[in-house]
């Protein structure tokens, strides 16, 4: 199912990297409290590679945004942003939440192509490139 939702998005910047911004996501998909989910190019660089772009996407709701904030220590950033949260209107939007790694979360299939397919860029062929390696085999299947 597809929820169509109104996004806030929210521009950050954090000093994390490698590792350590590793590590303390896995942190924060483990805490209690919010829904945060990857979601458009970080999502799909667990579902299906293909474009590289720097920073983290997440699509959260408020108590998520919250909880993101806190633990990566993000400030607010007008450009120059590594970290780009969707503040999600619809709670719809985490029901089809998948777990590409365990201790991880991100948003489903369709959603992550609809992401990719409205970022620019490289979204569209990422976009693209989740349908053939993910979403089209699904079908096939069904047949």
């Amino acid at each position: 199912m597809v929820y169509q939702f109104k996004i806030y998005t929210h521009r950050y910047y954090t000093l994390l990297h490698g590792e350590a911004l590793q590590q303390t996501l896995r942190e924060v998909f483990l805490a209690p409290g919010g829904q945060v989910l990857l979601a458009s190019f970080s999502a799909a660089r667990w579902l299906a590679p293909y474009a590289r772009v720097a920073g983290e996407f997440f699509t959260t709701d408020r108590a998520g945004e919250a909880r993101l904030k806190a633990a990566l220590k993000l400030e607010p950033a007008a450009k120059g942003e590594n970290i780009t949260i969707d503040l999600a209107s619809d709670e719809g939007v985490f029901q089809d939440a998948m777990e590409p790694a365990p201790g991880l979360r991100c948003t489903g299939l369709i959603q992550t192509w609809l992401d990719l397919a409205a970022a620019g860029e490289r979204g569209g062929e990422a976009a693209q490139h989740l349908f053939d390696e993910r979403i089209a085999p699904l079908w096939k299947s069904e047949a």
